[in-house]
């Protein structure tokens, strides 16, 4: 005990007197903290610019309120919100303080506990928002309850303004579909009155849509799988006109032309489609057709006229020889909204979402997609995909080879698609234009949509829109005016950008109950089709329309999963019940002879709640017998009585199964079973004789 050690001594002394300590070298700093009564806080927004959010006169009520963001703000919730939502949030508690500085209010004791719900009047009401500024300020304020500098009255006042202050509901939202994209009067003139009133029917265009995508990614993965057996060409488009180098590259090395210059396969015809300029392409041919693909110059003269027929291509692209373009990509995220999945959970899907079943042979049999829901936070399943259909073999064409962690797509497939400027611009609008028009490309969706039961809607509607006039584009860099003065001006409007996500995904939903029939074409009435529909479909009638599709949509859900669906709760509380009430007894030492029917071995005793078992072989060979017929049995009863298997049958089956793994005579009465199983008597075979 009189040993010291002398650098203990020193940290002893060091602690009590407050001097430096040996350990402050491995101790971390502690991390500087925003100060909650500072009156700005600087952020920046998604444009990358510094916001601040400043308190320039504050009141007790809206010193708590700051407060209680600031501390929010620095909360370990707000750190693990993304980066890309951030700024939402900041954005919201900004835009409240602006409000109560800019407004010069005053909150009394009166209001105090109105202070956000006037502000949500001022932005819905006001200003016009559809949604409430409450679902973000709630979730900050709420967080914010935690700050240590904030007394119990504070604490107090925060947590009854939020009890009071809940979002109003959302006003209702108009939802669009492909065939509100598709809503374009002039069209009907065009494609006749047929065909344009079935794009009316989601049902009709989503098969003909599904069919129509999962044909063209399967073709086009068809020909990716052929570029890559290409060895890689090394170029870096890094500088302007890349693509007079790189197109000749490709052109020469995999183009195969007659001695016409025509392309003689597939894979030729899509390399003039990305590469060439459609105007110069006949000019090009007739090069092709003079001199093959050797030595291709930059500019070609044709009657003392130079060009440069080449552009920018889409598809055959130097960053796509070893992966899938973009084009590949927002065709299987087309695909993957035909499922109902939410569009914005779409871009976040991974390989790993998909399980796939395929038998000994590696056909595909079945595939399933089980992803987390952003806006509901579950889980969902969509329907399960089946190995026949193409669309389920185009998605497992289009996830071969990718490794199982990785995202599914590596480009932003929810971003909106420009619709094409005419001849004049290449993009993927117009690359696949030019597919579908393809001979033999047509000859096999042909046979696809065929075999599928649908019908060329989608494909020939959207080579109609080349019927109309300039794009919203074109239009606006002659004139410089809105898209309202564009469908104002032009006699035949096209839309601004391609069908999104959103709209494939609510076809996807409406078609799952539209009842619409061929012979709905059919006009038996005194007006036309079109006076019907503005004349006689009023607001009234279309709400009924609505509100039949929706008591359909319950009553065929009720008849899927509750009607013709065992109750497993209520077996399950059978069974329990039936398991607690046994009792088991073991066979007596007794030389009383007693003759006891097979069947008569369960009794119930005194007590209404107590079913006594006798732990005998005789009960045991019942209880094995009873099993074994049932098994065998069970299609039978299935077909003749439902009710009685759900009811009846499944309880005992389960109480009987558990109760012989507690009866002691079970081992020796499967081995009397094995011997005498063929000569006991059926059990159900009486119940076949009638039906429920």
């Amino acid at each position: 005990m009189g040993d010291r050690d002398p650098f203990g001594e020193g940290v002893q002394e060091s602690a009590v007197e407050g001097e430096p300590s040996p350990f402050d070298k491995v101790l971390l700093d502690v991390p500087a903290r925003l100060s909650i009564d500072a009156q700005r806080i600087p952020y920046k927004n998604v444009q990358g610019n510094i916001k601040f959010i400043t308190l320039d006169e504050p009141s007790k009520y809206h010193q708590i309120i700051f407060s209680a963001c600031a501390a929010s703000i620095q909360s370990d919730w707000f750190s693990g919100i993304s980066n890309r939502s951030r700024p939402s949030y900041l954005d919201s508690v900004r835009k409240l303080f602006d409000w109560i500085n800019d407004s010069g209010r005053r909150t009394s004791d009166k209001t105090r506990y109105t202070v956000l719900k006037d502000y949500e009047s001022f932005r819905m009401n006001d200003l016009g928002n559809k949604r409430s500024p409450l679902e973000f300020l709630n979730s900050v304020l709420q967080q914010g309850q935690s700050c240590y500098e904030l007394n119990r009255s504070d604490y107090e006042y925060l947590r009854i303004l939020l009890s009071l202050s809940r979002p109003a509901q959302h006003a209702e939202i108009s939802t669009y579909s492909l065939s509100n994209w598709f809503d374009l009067p002039w069209l009907r003139s065009v494609i006749g009155e047929q065909t344009y009133l079935q794009l009316e029917s989601p049902r009709l265009l989503f098969k003909s849509f599904r069919v129509t995508i999962a044909t063209t990614l399967m073709w086009l993965l068809d020909k990716s799988a052929r570029w890559k057996r290409s060895s890689v060409i090394e170029f870096c488009p890094s500088y302007t006109d890349w693509q007079y180098d790189w197109n000749r590259l490709v052109l020469e090395r995999d183009g195969i032309f007659n001695d016409a210059g025509k392309a003689v396969d597939e894979f030729s015809e899509l390399l003039l489609l990305d590469l060439i300029k459609p105007s110069q392409r006949v000019s090009l041919e007739k090069r092709l057709a003079y001199s093959g693909t050797r030595n291709l110059p930059r500019k070609f003269t044709v009657d003392e006229e130079r060009f440069l027929p080449w552009q920018v291509p889409v598809f055959f692209h130097p960053a796509y020889q070893t992966g899938h373009s973009p084009l590949e990509e927002l065709l299987c995220a087309w695909l993957v909204a035909c499922e109902a999945i939410q569009a914005s959970d779409i871009p976040k899907l991974k390989v790993s979402n998909y399980a796939r079943e395929s038998n000994s042979l590696g056909r595909m049999i079945a595939m399933e997609c089980n992803y987390y829901k952003g806006r509901a936070g579950a889980f969902r399943q969509p329907a399960i995909l089946m190995g026949n259909d193409l669309w389920t073999r185009a998605l497992d064409h289009f996830m071969a080879g990718l490794p199982s962690s990785s995202l599914l797509f590596k480009t932003r497939v929810d971003r909106g698609v420009p619709m094409a400027a005419g001849a004049l611009r290449h993009n993927a609008t117009s690359l696949l234009c030019n597919i579908w028009r393809l001979p033999t490309f047509k000859q096999r969706l042909r046979a696809n949509l065929k075999r599928a039961g649908a019908t060329p809607l989608f494909v020939r509607t959207m080579l109609a829109l080349e019927e109309g006039s300039e794009s919203v584009t074109s239009f606006r860099k002659k004139t410089g005016k809105k898209i309202e003065d564009y469908r104002a001006s032009v006699a035949r409007p096209l839309p601004e950008r391609l069908f999104a996500l959103t709209h494939i995904k609510t076809t996807a939903v409406h078609a799952e109950s539209d009842a619409y029939r061929e012979s709905d074409l059919i006009n038996h009435h005194s007006h036309s089709a079109l006076t019907e529909k503005t004349s006689y479909m009023t607001d009234s009638n279309k709400e009924w329309v609505n509100q039949s599709g929706r008591i359909t949509r319950l009553v065929l859900h009720d008849l899927q999963h509750v009607v013709f669906q065992p109750s497993v709760e209520a077996i399950s509380n059978a069974v329990n019940d039936l398991h607690l009430q046994t009792r088991i007894l073991e066979a007596t030492q007794t030389d009383d002879v007693v003759t006891h029917s097979l069947s008569g071995s369960v009794t119930e005793a005194n007590s209404e709640d107590t079913v006594v078992v006798s732990d005998t072989t005789d009960t045991a060979l019942y209880f094995l017998h009873y099993l074994a017929q049932a098994e065998v049995m069970l299609p039978k009863l299935l077909h003749v009585r439902p009710d009685w298997v759900e009811r009846t049958l499944i309880v005992q089956v389960e109480w009987m199964t558990r109760t012989l793994n507690r009866m002691r005579a079970s081992a020796a009465a499967k081995k009397v079973y094995a011997e005498v199983a063929d000569q006991l008597p059926p059990l159900f075979e009486h119940l076949l004789e009638t039906t429920e």
